[in-house]
């Protein structure tokens, strides 16, 4: 029992001895038909202080401590009417109720592979869903490499782009919910210098978008200063009219610094 209790270790909800009030055994008619496929007996719910009402669990075992169980895999719904003339029989099936959490960045591009910490000792990798009940504590890791950059955790949100909290931590009751870890890239103050093709001198006066955006326009060291860009894809221009061709071009920042030259003409 032990054994296969520990393979289940990924739906493993421990409930305090103490705080257990009552326990309704399963079964009745039409109800939910549920299996417990690691073992134990199986209640169609539990009551506890901290939890409230937890519905179709299994209880394993029990210690000086604690209560140990999981919740049940809950298939279909049967109930059977009886006529004078005929007996029908009806089944429903009720999908469980999971709770899936999903890492991406602030420009909504998902991720995987980020180590979210589920209660106090069980770890899951993004994307995940988990058939929990009751009140759970997700914690996602502070920092995440996305395409070789180190990014920073920014917020929790909830599948309607609703902010949760900023903190990397979050309680909340996940049953049937969808939970998305935000993560914001690195930025830099970057330096955008602008040569000439052919000599690799400075050109001043060139007019440099980001993004479609007017960031600035060069200095007589060819070079325009451009603050809290965040590391990724970005449309650059730049238009030097009087003699060189415009460059435009989806360009890659990972570092603090970029060079565009000019092709005169």
């Amino acid at each position: 029992m032990a054994s296969r209790l520990w393979g289940a270790c990924s739906l493993i909800l421990l409930v305090s001895l103490a705080s257990l009030i009552s326990l309704g055994n399963g079964g009745v008619a039409g109800a939910a038909v549920c299996t417990c496929p690691f073992g134990g007996q199986y209640y169609s719910q539990i009551y506890t202080f901290r939890d409230g009402w937890l519905f179709h669990m299994c209880i394993v075992t029990f210690d000086s401590t604690g209560y140990y169980g999981y919740p049940a895999v809950c298939g279909t719904t049967t109930a059977t009417t009886t006529s004078a003339t005929s007996t029908t029989t009806t089944t429903t099936s009720y999908p469980p109720r999971l709770a899936t959490v999903i890492s991406r960045t602030v420009l909504g591009a998902e991720f995987s592979g980020l180590k979210v910490r589920v209660d106090e000792y069980r770890y899951y990798y993004t994307p995940f869903s988990l058939p929990l009940q009751g009140m759970h504590t997700f914690t996602a890791p502070g920092t995440a490499t996305v395409n070789g950059l180190t990014y920073s955790f920014l917020r929790w949100e909830d599948q309607r782009g609703g902010v949760l909290s900023t903190q990397t931590s979050i309680v909340t009751f996940p049953a049937g919910k969808t939970y998305y870890a935000v993560y914001e890239p690195p930025s830099y103050t970057l330096t955008l210098y602008v040569k000439n093709a052919r000599t690799g001198k400075a050109v001043a006066g060139a007019s440099v978008y980001l993004d479609s955006t007017l960031a600035g326009t060069t200095n007589s060291r060819g070079v325009v200063v451009i603050k809290k860009v965040p590391a990724g894809w970005h449309y650059l221009g730049v238009t030097k009219y009087s003699g060189y061709l415009p460059y435009w071009a989806t360009v890659y920042i990972s570092a603090s610094t970029f060079t565009v030259h000019l092709t005169p003409l």
